[in-house]
């Protein structure tokens, strides 16, 4: 039986120009899955950072210049040699920029011309700025200005890019995916197939400009940069925050980036009116609910034998009894909880007081507004007009 690579270069003349696409993004904007997901399509030869990289690990000397040569003389370049070899008759790279300003990496140009723009076709990957950073931060990484900078650059070149470019956004292609990468796929010139988003090939079988750059992708992972892409074998929609930015952080990338983050203006800008429940919608009601919860779970545990461990347990089968018609008959929130807590002191066989029912409502609303935090986007939506 023929093999993959034999199928291809059957199918294509091994002489003929390969055609060159961009995926350009920022650090931690899930830009690897593009690559694992092209690397599904026989056609295409996959790599990346050629123009971040390709100076450093030629050994150019002096500050950061990036090395345009996949533009001007691809065929120069190893992966374009490679990819010709194998019979594919696309290259993809994913082109990033760096996450140190000091290096001169956040505000380059990815592209030297708008004939480089144009022959590449890119797509800028968006995502949102809050868990790019979030992200940033769990590898270490902590210089906000270089997100913010970078995170302007890539909006930046892609409205100068005209029809040659398209935008995506991380979110649509977890919750979208087929319809996102088909849309992709239609302005690279790629046949769409759902094959694409079911991973058979194994991670790290991309084209490698040198061998410093194998090792990262193929060997090390370094602070485990493609763990979530390489363990999953489809596109994955449930990934966890980190948790990790502080409300001045989230304010700071609010604040600067509003405006253009990920394709909320596009998505909304049709839009005149909304409906929404509060309640977990613009803020994280029950991370701030659960923290509040365990607060006086904590306090009660202070006056009884029994651990805020046993009080959670005993609680939550008292919501699943008391919330299935909750808010049907024009109760407020705080005499739903006052029966909740008087319940809860009666199963664990504590003397219900009024002082004590009081004080477990005062502080559950204090502990609810000291943990209560915005969802990333929520200032964007709540100031777009």
């Amino acid at each position: 039986m023929l093999d993959r690579t034999n199928n291809r270069i059957l199918n294509h003349d091994r002489d003929a120009e390969i055609r060159i696409r961009i995926v350009a993004a920022i650090p931690r904007s899930r830009s690897t899955l593009f690559m694992r997901i092209f690397q599904e399509a026989p056609e295409c030869g996959v790599t990346s950072r050629l123009v971040l990289m390709g100076n450093h690990d030629h050994g150019v000397e002096g500050d950061f210049q990036p090395d345009y040569t996949i533009f001007h003389n691809p065929s120069a370049l190893g992966v374009y040699q490679e990819a010709q070899r194998k019979g594919e008759s696309i290259l993809i790279s994913k082109e990033e920029f760096g996450h140190e300003c000091q290096k001169g990496e956040c505000d380059y140009n990815i592209f030297p011309d708008q004939s480089s723009i144009e022959r590449a076709r890119p797509a800028f990957l968006f995502r949102d700025p809050l868990h790019v950073f979030d992200s940033w931060k769990a590898v270490g990484w902590t210089d906000i200005e270089s997100l913010l900078i970078a995170y302007r650059k890539l909006y930046h070149t892609w409205r100068a890019s005209n029809q040659s470019a398209i935008a995506i956004t991380y979110e649509e292609v977890v919750h979208h995916p087929n319809r996102t990468i088909r849309r992709l796929c239609q302005h690279w010139g790629i046949d769409f197939s759902p094959n694409l988003l079911s991973f058979q090939n194994p991670f790290g079988e991309f084209l490698f400009s040198t061998e410093r750059e194998r090792q990262i992708y193929a060997v090390d992972n370094p602070l485990g940069l493609f763990t979530i892409v390489q363990s999953n074998q489809t596109v994955n929609a449930d990934i966890k925050s980190h948790d990790l930015l502080t409300m001045a952080e989230k304010d700071q990338i609010e604040q600067s980036l509003g405006g253009i983050t990920n394709s909320i203006h596009n998505t909304l800008s049709q839009k005149t009116h909304f409906g929404f429940d509060l309640d977990d919608t613009l803020h994280e009601f029950r991370k701030a609910s659960g923290a509040a919860s365990a607060a006086t779970f904590a306090y009660l545990a202070e006056h009884s034998p029994t651990t805020p461990e046993e009080f959670k347990a005993t609680y939550s089968k008292i919501l699943k009894q008391a919330t299935a018609g909750g808010f049907a008959d024009a109760k407020s929130s705080d005499d739903y909880r006052r029966g909740r807590f008087t319940a809860l002191m009666r199963a664990h066989e504590i003397d219900v007081k009024e002082g004590m029912v009081l004080h477990l409502l005062d502080l559950y609303k204090s502990s609810l507004q000291s943990a209560l935090n915005l969802k990333p986007g929520a200032f964007t939506v709540a100031n777009y007009a």
